[in-house]
């Protein structure tokens, strides 16, 4: 059997080279990167993801992005030189400056080889190169760990304590009834707090003392021996049961649904939870609550239980941080969603409205499931 190469043409957007390359219609057994000096940073990135699949790689240099007529000889010149060892060439059009990709159309037009190009993760064929070729979806056989390390960022995920049932189940009750809103602030307020104090204790203002819902809350809290309620302070039980109350029932929660949508949709090809990215390049760590990918598409989920008015960061500062982080960790394609107990208020929804972040709040955390499901464009499941 006949050796198949790829040509392919390096870019800010990875995906469109990647994803192909992984598709078991299309594996080649080497890949060729058209490589400009402003890409060359790129290379070890993808050798890392490419080579333990079996995939060689190579690197094809050219010395400026915006040679037409420079980038069509190299790349005649290489593929004739294939072709004359008996190799089977395809050619990917897709990334690169626009030079770049009609560059490579016309060196496959000219070898008489397949030509494609990637739109909206689907191969369309510009030049059949001889054979009866169709278009098709590429198969979702990327993770999470592969598409960062494409995007030059390295990926741990951190293990999150686990979260009784019956526990987040007491907080998606709370919310369900609307009056507990403040009271969960409270809570997660104070959770906040007890981090600072070696026994992990928070202590109480005479309005908190006083306050009948949140006593109640603390009540229940008891009784599943989470936390120890006093006249004056509470005491939680273990950084697990702070952490709970501090906001990690609501990641669970979400975490949880979208893995039940994941029986159902193997398009969702992979989620992870408590993630730490580390850039190659600067060495900027960021961290992401929730991510997924669908249809070889990052979507980032931010969970916030935390009331905006009232503290530190609002709600417009992490709308935008959350509208950086997803252009910077996944490119042009990428969504985030921001999941918050507390309801924003009309000006952050149309701020999240411009810069296309989904939010889903309030008492419409209880139905995140039906709202993910309609995020990605699928019936709920």
């Amino acid at each position: 059997m006949a050796r198949e190469v790829h040509f392919c043409l390096l870019s800010e957007q990875p995906s469109p080279n990647i994803c192909p390359l992984l598709d078991s219609r299309l594996k080649p057994d080497e890949v060729v990167f058209v490589v400009s000096p402003q890409q060359r940073h790129r290379i070890s990135w993808l050798k890392d993801i490419l080579q333990p699949t079996g995939i060689a790689v190579s690197e094809l240099a050219i010395e400026d992005a915006f040679d037409y007529a420079g980038i069509q000889e190299k790349l005649d010149s290489e593929i004739a030189q294939r072709r004359e060892k008996g190799e089977k060439v395809l050619v990917n059009a897709t990334g690169g400056t626009k030079p770049m990709s009609i560059a490579a159309y016309m060196a496959g037009y000219q070898q008489e080889v397949p030509v494609f190009y990637v739109h909206n993760d689907r191969v369309h064929w510009l030049e059949q190169g001889g054979r009866d070729e169709k278009l098709f979806d590429i198969e979702d056989r990327l993770k999470l760990k592969q598409f960062f390390l494409a995007h030059g960022y390295d990926l741990t995920e951190a293990k999150s304590p686990q979260v009784k049932p019956g526990h987040r189940e007491l907080f998606l009750e709370w919310i369900g009834k609307g009056s507990y809103a403040e009271s969960i602030r409270t809570l997660n307020w104070l959770a906040h707090r007890a981090a600072q104090h070696p026994e992990l204790i928070a202590e109480l203002n005479p309005a908190q003392q006083n306050d009948q819902k949140l006593q109640a809350m603390f009540d229940k809290l008891g009784q599943e021996g989470l936390l120890l309620p006093e006249r004056s302070r509470v005491r939680f039980s273990s950084e697990e049961a702070r952490a709970l109350c501090n906001g990690l029932w609501l990641e669970d929660h979400c975490l949880l649904e979208a893995k039940e949508v994941r029986k159902k949709l193997p398009r969702l090809q992979d989620l992870g939870r408590g993630l730490t990215l580390v850039s190659r390049r600067e060495g900027v760590k960021n961290e992401l609550d929730l991510a997924l990918l669908y249809d070889n598409r990052l979507h980032i989920i931010e969970c916030k239980t935390r009331h905006y008015n009232a503290e530190e960061e609002d709600a417009a500062e992490a709308l935008y941080k959350l509208a950086t982080l997803v252009r910077q960790l996944g490119g042009i394609r990428a969504r985030a969603m921001l999941v918050s107990h507390y309801p924003l208020n009309k000006a952050d929804r149309r701020r999240a409205e411009v810069l296309d972040i989904q939010v889903v709040d309030g008492r419409n955390v209880r139905d995140f499931r039906s709202r993910l499901c309609q995020w990605l464009g699928v019936d709920t499941v």
